[in-house]
């Protein structure tokens, strides 16, 4: 985390004064750059922090899915020294239209993983529906209890308090109370739509499993580490409800 906040600082610090003097000075001219050097392995201090800041820069944006021409990179750092080859509109444009190309690239990469998740959801729920125990409300979230419990079903107005593990069809686990080693407390018609229904079919004392899918939990969006069209399996422990009065 620190090493990526500290190249994109690098970044914005060495972006923002290039394209301020390229609006400022309109009487730049470009001229031709010499051939690229063989460079030694770096032995003093001033040639391993520049070698540290050449690699964790391009690694840190060849990770964000950028494809740099490096020949083209280290010329564009030489030009520092004497007059780029490109105007600052010119770089800047790049930039921008490349951006545009990412923003593409990314949205085709959900929109792929959307309708996968999607799929083998769809397929899992309809074999998951057969399995004996399994229950599933007329919403369409499926549930199994482990133990059910003698208390009272809350309602969407209920503040509850449980113990949950929330995992995708992987097996990776999202989000966890035990994990934490305190247990939550949710108002019920603040949680995703999935949730409020299968509370609704829960007594107190039980511990359950849901299967929540994706249109009832996150859905094609997604929300940070669930990727769009999740289906959501939560095994919980509801402890305690209590009513909200208004």
């Amino acid at each position: 985390m620190k090493k990526t906040i500290l190249i994109c600082l690098v970044f914005a610090i060495m972006l923002t004064p290039l394209f301020a003097m390229g609006a400022k000075d309109a009487n730049f001219k470009p001229v031709e750059q010499k051939a690229s050097q063989v460079v030694a392995d770096p032995t003093t201090l001033e040639e391993k922090v520049s070698y540290a800041f050449g690699y964790l820069f391009v690694n840190n944006i060849k990770s964000q899915g950028v494809e740099l021409d490096l020949n083209q990179f280290v010329n564009g750092a030489k030009s520092t020294e004497t007059k780029p080859v490109l105007t600052m509109e010119e770089m800047q444009k790049a930039i921008e239209e490349y951006q545009k190309v990412l923003e593409e690239k990314q949205q085709e990469m959900i929109s792929e993983i959307s309708t996968v998740n999607k799929k083998r959801a769809q397929e899992f729920l309809a074999k998951n529906a057969q399995e004996e125990g399994v229950l599933v409300t007329p919403e369409g979230v499926q549930y199994k209890f482990e133990t059910k419990g003698t208390g009272e079903i809350p309602k969407v107005t209920d503040t509850i308090t449980v113990d949950y593990e929330l995992k995708d069809l992987d097996g990776n686990v999202l989000d966890s109370s035990y994990a934490r080693g305190e247990k939550a407390t949710f108002k019920i018609s603040n949680l995703i739509p999935g949730f409020q229904y299968g509370m609704q079919v829960t007594p107190v004392g039980s511990k359950v499993t849901y299967w929540i899918t994706p249109d009832l939990g996150y859905g094609e969006k997604g929300t940070g580490n669930i990727a769009p069209n999740s289906l959501l399996i939560f095994n919980i422990e509801l402890y305690s409800i209590e009513e909200v009065t208004e």
